[in-house]
């Protein structure tokens, strides 16, 4: 969230500083900086109420000041420094003698400022006549040290500011010309040429510039007398606004004469096209930063901010207003006259109204500044100039290019808008289009703004330049499908992404189409919208389109009554409208509507059954055999998910048949702990690393990393985890990153680094809420939760099952329902609520055994089992306890297995003494074995348990018992309990 401290006044502003303005130079022998100032203002014949204006302080801070009753701060001492003109190399040395910090003889050793009166008006403007500017330069630090160093190297001759009009082109050369005056023996010189039409008339605008009078009697020509006077000078020239005489050859003829003859003269120029002359050095201007947190120094928000001080010195921008402040600079893509023309409104609008204004049209942009030339007192004046200067064909390029959105390839370009190499250099020459990367190029927000205007006044041009526009860009999505599952996956996945904006531009074209266009696109996207994590966005896409059908009613309600003729009447290709359903289902499952999800792929699968298409029907089963897993039913999951295992396998589709595996085998692995599953895994992680794929190789890393966790090999699991990790990130692919994450977290937990597990549980959660993934938020929460159980903070864990309860209940999704529940139940037993814990216990053994998710049951059962002996309940404890170790046992839990023998070691009566010995030292071997040590929560209830059995064995008994179980192998012992010839008499 953005912050913003906005002062009343800015005082970290850069001047423009004309040196041919001089301080009126005090008298030496004054002693105070308050005096000196004093003298200062009476010299410019200035009230002090006047001078406090120009500063920006109040009049009675002034006299303070004046006085020497105080001393101005940093920011004051600044603006007395430019309402003084004092030079910007000047500055720290002034502001240190205001505060303070330096005698006032350094205002005579370091500025050596002159009195005025002593100079004559000949030798105050003898090597220098910029122009005062009336407003700082704002957020051009970068800028101005680069034009310095490249002003500075003696092979820079010529420097051509390029950039569309309003890029601020001006003020920058003049600020940079200024800061170089002491490296130009002779001078540096201001040429306006914006009213000069002709290049005749150059040569008399420079030698007016410059102070030079030809001699009539002289016999040579005006252009040789200049160019002799020049022949010995060092001179900088800045020759302002080029562009509207560049089609005439004598101009380029005319600088190229004078860097030739003129060996001490470097012409600093501005332009909105480059000169194109041999020794132009090009530098592109571009619009000022627009900030990405509450930073606003040097950023077009801080040149809104203090335009609009200026506009209306009532305004004073809130914390509120800053997002559509960061609007209007983002709208106007930061250019500095955008700015300053939206600044300007602020005493008669909002600043959201300001913003609302500018989307709605260019012409908003405008104000009637008697000071400004009229082609920069609108933003369509100062396109206007620049259209003018282009040829016919161009400005039909430029018209039907501003269809693009975020950029373009020159490629899409030439389909498109049937632009030439030779057409999109000579735009980009003249800064109406611009590079933005390898092979790219886009428009200035505001120029794409008014070239669309062009293109908008013939209907027809504009509905071919959309369709043209739109098949491009299907063009490229389908072309991008088969290569989003093989190696080429990243670099398609990010082309994709890069051309984000132009594809939603097509969508929303489509949807106004009375045919299956919107439908086309999107179903041909819904595996990047996967990939990507973008599931809200693909979503919303395709019911836009499916509601194009008969009803216009939400997709859902419409699905069960929608027939496959239908469809082939108000969606055309049936092929098309299948497709659309099965993305539709995609997201919708991974959003964690699995109920909606199985619907709609259902309905997809019945249109590809009835078309004979093996391809598509597999991809609508594999659908809903995921959807029917999240929902806990199991085998009819497991049927849906073989049939496309079998129908990929016919068609050959390897990337599918490695989804399928990877699906197969999570659940057989994961819920079932089958080594069958295992084998899937395997087989699918081949295929896909042959393939180069990255996005379903994330998730089989993910179950390999849960094989690995379950049996005890933390480091491999960490081996998978983390490459999963990696790989994610690699994508963007959010859920990955999440669920690799929370998969880190628990391993961290299990070696009892709660700190660490915590911190990666928290980022899970953080990736999760970001990307819109409400139900699956549920899964870092309870292991937030479970954290913080096994160290014994349960408020602290109650907290967090509070949080998570609500996604649980609305999700359909009965995995996390288990799960959520699960940690109620083990939260209320060390809460000492028993029968709560009971209860609960008792609901989720019935959900995970119907759901067949084992690892769930098999905890289920152990926990209720310690509920079980808390109440007494013996008898059942051991029963429960039987199961769930023997679940464990068939998983290959070893960490289960040691609990389990725990719990039953704790079961100790006289008779069993020897036994809960012998099982806590198996327990004990086991966690050592595998680096998982008890959680603190469980430590005085097994110290307890321990002293119990030490107590009716005696010490030597008890150590040969525990050693004996320390020996044995644990599946040994789990077998010997399972067999019944361990269980403890009851």
């Amino acid at each position: 969230m953005f912050t913003l401290n906005i002062p009343k006044v800015f005082c970290r502003w850069q001047f423009s500083v004309t040196k041919g303005v001089t301080i009126f130079g005090p008298k030496e022998n004054m002693d105070t900086f308050g005096e000196w100032l004093r003298q200062q203002r009476d010299e410019r014949r200035l009230t002090r109420g006047d001078f406090a204006k120009r500063v920006g302080c109040s009049v009675a801070m002034l006299r303070k000041i004046e006085n020497d009753e105080r001393r101005p701060s940093s920011q004051i001492a600044e603006l007395i420094a430019n309402a003084l003109d004092v030079p910007t190399t000047k500055r720290e040395t002034f502001v240190r003698v205001a505060r303070g910090e330096l005698g006032i003889d350094r205002i005579f050793a370091s500025l050596k400022l002159v009195p005025q009166s002593n100079l004559s008006s000949t030798q105050a403007n003898s090597r220098n006549n910029l122009p005062i500017l009336p407003t700082p330069l704002i957020g051009r630090s970068r800028e101005l040290d680069e034009l310095s160093r490249l002003l500075c190297d003696t092979e820079c001759r010529m420097m051509t500011l390029v950039g569309p009009g309003g890029m601020g082109k001006t003020r920058l050369a003049i600020e940079a010309a200024s800061q170089l005056e002491d490296a130009f023996a002779n001078g540096v010189y201001f040429v306006p040429l914006a009213p000069v039409n002709s290049s005749r008339f150059v040569i008399p605008v420079i030698a007016d510039s410059i102070g030079f009078t030809f001699q009539s009697a002289n016999p040579a020509d005006p252009k040789t007398q200049l160019l002799n006077y020049l022949r010995e000078k060092r001179i900088l020239l800045l020759l302002d606004n080029l562009e509207h005489l560049l089609n005439e050859q004598s101009i380029a003829d005319l600088l190229a004469e004078l860097l030739q003859r003129s060996p001490g003269i470097k012409l600093l120029a501005t332009s909105r096209e480059t000169l194109n002359i041999q020794g132009e050095w090009v530098f592109e201007v571009h619009g000022l930063p627009i900030p990405e947190n509450e930073n606003t120094e040097g950023t077009s928000v801080e040149l809104f901010l203090q335009r609009a001080r200026r506009a209306h010195v009532g305004f004073n921008a809130t914390i509120d207003d800053y997002p559509a402040i960061l609007r209007i600079c983002r709208l106007v893509d930061g250019m500095p006259l955008g700015v300053e023309l939206a600044a300007a409104w602020v005493r008669t609008l909002s600043c959201t109204e300001i913003a609302d204004e500018i989307k709605r049209g260019l012409d908003f942009l405008s104000v009637s500044a008697r000071d400004l030339p009229a082609r920069h007192r609108s933003m369509r004046a100062v396109f206007d100039h620049s259209w003018k200067l282009l040829t016919k064909e161009e400005q039909s390029v430029l018209s039907r290019l501003s269809i693009f959105q975020g950029g373009f390839r020159r490629e899409a370009a030439e389909q498109v808008a049937e632009a030439t190499l030779s057409i999109l250099s000579a735009l980009v020459t003249k800064s109406l289009i611009r590079r933005s990367g390898e092979e790219r190029y886009d428009l200035h927000g505001l120029i794409r703004q008014y070239a669309a205007v062009h293109l908008e006044a013939d209907p027809s041009v504009v509905a071919a330049a959309r369709q043209q526009h739109y098949t491009c860009y299907l063009a490229l999505v389908e072309a991008a499908a088969p290569h989003l599952k093989d190696s080429g996956q990243l670099e398609w996945l990010s082309r994709l992404e890069q051309e984000r904006d132009n594809w939603r531009a097509a969508l929303e074209w489509s949807l106004t189409r009375p045919d299956d266009s919107a439908l086309r696109l999107a179903g041909a996207l819904r595996w990047f919208w996967q990939m990507r994590g973008y599931f809200y966005e693909g979503r919303g896409w395709l019911m836009k389109a499916l509601q194009q059908g008969p009803e216009k009613s939400p997709i859902i309600p419409a699905l069960r009554t929608l027939t496959l003729s239908d469809a082939t009447i108000f969606y055309g290709d049936q092929r098309v409208y299948a497709c659309a359903l099965e993305g539709l289902a995609l997201l919708t499952d991974s959003l964690g509507n699995h109920g909606d999800a199985y619907t709609v792929a259902e309905h997809s699968a019945a249109i590809y059954r009835e078309l004979g298409d093996k391809q598509g029907l597999a991809d609508a089963l594999i659908l809903m055999g995921q959807s029917l897993r999240w929902q806990g039913k199991a085998t009819q999951a497991h049927s849906r998910l073989e049939e496309s295992l079998t129908l990929y396998r016919e068609v050959g589709d390897q990337w599918n048949i490695a989804r399928s595996l990877f699906r197969l085998g999570d659940n057989l692995s994961d819920f079932g702990g089958s080594a069958i599953g295992h084998a899937m895994l395997e087989e699918g992680s081949t295929i896909l690393e042959k393939l180069g794929d990255r996005f379903i190789f994330v998730g089989l890393l993910g179950s390999r990393g849960l094989i690995a966790v379950n049996s005890g090999d933390y480091t491999s699991a960490r081996s998978y985890f983390d490459r999963a990790l990696a790989i994610a990130r690699e994508i963007t692919d959010p859920w990955g990153m999440a669920n690799a994450l929370t998969n880190i977290g628990c391993v961290l937990r299990i070696q009892a680094d709660y700190p660490a597990a915590r911190s990666h549980f928290e980022e899970a959660l953080r990736i999760y809420e970001q990307w819109g993934r409400g139900a699956w938020c549920t899964d870092p929460l309870c292991a937030l939760a479970e954290n913080e159980i096994v160290q014994g903070n349960l408020s602290a864990a109650r907290l967090h099952l509070h949080d998570a309860l609500p996604y649980a209940d609305t999700s359909g999704n009965r995995w996390l329902q288990v799960l959520v529940g699960y940690f109620e139940g083990l939260l209320a037993y060390y809460e000492g609520e028993i029968e709560r814990a009971a209860t609960l216990l008792e609901k989720i053994m019935v959900l995970a055994r119907e759901s067949q998710y084992k690892p769930d049951l098999a905890r289920s059962l152990v926990t209720l089992s310690r509920v079980m002996r808390t109440r007494g309940e013996t008898a059942r404890a051991v029963s429960l306890l039987g199961e769930g170790l023997g679940l464990f046992y068939e998983t290959n839990s070893r960490l289960g297995i040691a609990t389990a023998l725990e719990v039953f070691a704790g079961l100790v009566t006289p008779e069993s003494a020897e036994r809960s010995a012998y099982l806590f030292g198996n327990a004990t071997s086991i966690r050592s074995t595998i680096g998982a040590p008890l959680p603190p929560v469980d430590r005085l209830g097994y110290e307890r348990d321990i002293a119990a059995v030490r107590a009716k064995l005696g010490e030597p008994a008890f150590v040969k018992a525990w050693s004996q179980g320390q020996a044995e192998p644990y599946e040994v012992v789990a077998a010997g309990i399972l067999n019944t010839r361990w269980i403890p008499s009851t």
